[in-house]
């Protein structure tokens, strides 16, 4: 299924602004002792978090399927996307992650900030806590609370 990597986050708070880098963590599972810290930029354009194939080989994260995406100058390419976990700002997700080959630049996406529940603070370059997620209208409080 052909896909763009392009589009935004439900409550839009990465939809804009320019690019920063920002500290991040990967790992094959939540709680795996092998870990690889490195610096990714943070693109308000892209969905999807893009990092260096054989890092996340090394990881033991699992190639599971191609997404194809269009360049800025209209060019498709396509790369093979699997799933790892995500931490930065004290915060960590399941995100979607794209198997980057030589010369694929290192992105946070807004899919994992979403996840995190992370909003980017520009001025600042860095994450911080968004705001509470509004809950589903059929969630009732607990009684007594």
């Amino acid at each position: 299924m052909a896909r763009n990597d392009q589009g935004g986050r439900g409550r839009g708070s990465a939809g804009g602004g320019a690019p920063f880098f920002v500290d991040i963590e990967v790992r094959a599972q939540p709680n795996d002792g092998a870990v690889r810290q490195l610096r990714a930029l943070l693109d308000p354009g892209s969905r999807f978090t893009w990092l260096p194939g054989n890092m996340l080989e090394d990881l033991g994260v699992i190639r599971r399927q191609p997404i194809e995406f269009q360049t800025a100058s209209g060019e498709r390419v396509s790369r093979v996307a699997g799933y790892a976990f995500i931490s930065s700002a004290g915060s960590q997700t399941m995100a979607t992650i794209v198997f980057g080959e030589p010369g694929d630049p290192a992105i946070l996406g807004t899919h994992a900030v979403d996840g995190m529940n992370l909003d980017p603070d520009a001025p600042g370059k860095r994450l911080v806590p968004a705001a509470a997620l509004p809950a589903p209208a059929s969630l009732r409080p607990k009684e007594g609370a």
